[in-house]
């Protein structure tokens, strides 16, 4: 019984950031954990829920500063 603009209130206050960042947040850390895990970036694309593999590399790079590839080359020398 809420309205989506309150719930996006309520959330961005509390978590200091929108619902849409969150989710987005949350795929990366699963395609930076498959990545260390010798996952292939288009396996961790999709299976972290991205269905584009272009606009994958932009909000990885967008919220880790690196892209994919250049993360997943520091992970295997780790």
């Amino acid at each position: 019984g809420i309205t989506v603009p309150y719930l996006s209130r309520i959330f961005k206050k509390h978590l200091l950031c929108t619902p849409i960042e969150y989710i987005t947040n949350l795929r990366i850390s699963h395609a930076k954990y498959l990545l260390s895990q010798d996952y292939s970036i288009t396996d961790a694309c999709f299976k972290s829920g991205f269905n584009n593999y272009t606009y994958f590399i932009s909000k990885f790079k967008s919220v880790t500063g690196i892209t994919p590839s250049k993360f997943k080359k520091e992970a295997e020398q780790e």
